[in-house]
């Protein structure tokens, strides 16, 4: 069985990656690439879960949206490896809550 709240990090984190508009942030596009390495690494199962094309990038986008994050706030709790994902409000969720509010898997 795959761990939902990782494999949910592990997706935003390869959403973020790919956004167009970081492409300039080299220091967060190398960290996010280690930290994308770091969970393939630790859950090779990770690779192989099939997902829609655009997955990653629509789950970053919901999350953003939904808890008024920015790509910054978001690189900031991967970079962390905090078992929270917290909003600049100081609202804080565990990525098993993510899950609850957003994937039916």
């Amino acid at each position: 069985m795959i761990d939902r709240g990782n494999f949910l990090l592990y997706q935003i984190a390869m959403g973020l990656f790919r956004m167009p508009e970081l492409a300039t942030k080299e220091n967060m596009v190398r960290s996010l690439g280690d930290w994308i390495d770091y969970f393939e690494e630790r859950h090779p199962a990770f690779k192989d879960v099939p997902t829609y094309q655009g997955f990653a990038g629509d789950l970053l986008h919901w999350l953003m949206e939904k808890f008024q994050l920015t790509p910054e706030d978001v690189h900031n709790q991967l970079r962390g490896r905090t078992p929270l994902m917290c909003t600049s409000a100081g609202v804080c969720y565990s990525p098993n809550d993510v899950v609850c509010f957003c994937c039916p898997f």
